[in-house]
């Protein structure tokens, strides 16, 4: 049977700090479930901290969904447009990044950056 682990796995004192799932050429409809393994990766590694790290360019579109699909996919489109978003519960962060190739200097300017380094210092930090 196959073991499925997180692509990134960031611990801290032994401890699991946080979570991440990359995709690169994915549906519209594996994108949106792909958040549903993030949040199940942060429940069996007891993680504060997820993040679903994506190449909005390499999204392929697709004609039929259900309902609870498409308004994840809408909720996606808008996160492409802002290079990202925080989702926050009481005890649990849901990073969400549209990652674009970009230059290094362009990177360290961007929105995605900054959410990016948002979750690794609330990670390291322990909140």
């Amino acid at each position: 049977m196959r073991e499925f682990r997180p692509d990134i796995a960031v611990h801290v004192n032994n401890v699991a700090a946080s979570v991440c799932d990359v995709k690169y050429m994915v549906s519209a409809k594996e994108l949106s479930e792909s958040r549903f393994k993030v949040l199940g990766y942060m429940h069996e590694y007891n993680a504060p901290f997820g993040a679903l790290v994506f190449d909005p360019t390499h999204v392929k579109p697709i004609s039929t969904v259900d309902s609870e699909v498409k308004e994840n996919i809408e909720f996606l489109e808008k996160a492409m447009k802002h290079g990202g978003v925080i989702v926050e519960d009481k005890n649990k962060t849901l990073y969400i990044v549209a990652l674009e190739p970009k230059s290094p200097s362009e990177l360290v300017e961007s929105r995605e950056y900054r959410i990016i380094e948002n979750m690794v210092e609330r990670s390291v930090m322990g909140g």
